[in-house]
């Protein structure tokens, strides 16, 4: 289905649109060019040319409130680290399930005051 990740086939039958980047600069390229429409990012911390930490913070210098979800095959505490003084943002550690995504999902967009039915974005590789 056109290279959907699972993880965007399940976000869209939960009905969000969903923007999807091979790497790190991508993001910053799919980021840019929809920023008005996008509500959260989910960012794999581990990506090419671009982390998702490093991401986040750029992607936050143009959206300071952005919700941003963090999926990681690491330790928490390690990425809590990395995203310290980072506020709106939850890590999910690998393996996790759809219904796990769906909750952190909802708990950080009824955190903001974001219109949900616009786009959540799912920046991973």
């Amino acid at each position: 289905k056109n290279g959907e990740t699972p993880a965007a086939e399940v976000l869209k039958s939960m009905g969000y649109n969903v923007l999807q980047a091979r790497d790190g600069l991508e993001v910053i390229e799919i980021f840019k060019a929809h920023q008005d429409e996008i509500v959260l990012a989910i960012l794999d911390i581990v990506m090419p040319h671009l982390g998702g930490t490093e991401l986040a913070k750029r992607i936050r210098q143009l959206n300071p409130h952005l919700p941003v979800i963090f999926m990681t095959g690491y330790d928490k505490e390690q990425v809590f680290d990395r995203s310290e003084g980072m506020p709106d943002c939850a890590i999910l550690t690998k393996p996790w399930g759809f219904s796990d995504l769906g909750q952190k999902i909802r708990e950080l967009l009824d955190a903001t005051t974001v219109d949900a039915a616009k786009n959540v974005v799912n920046l991973r590789t």
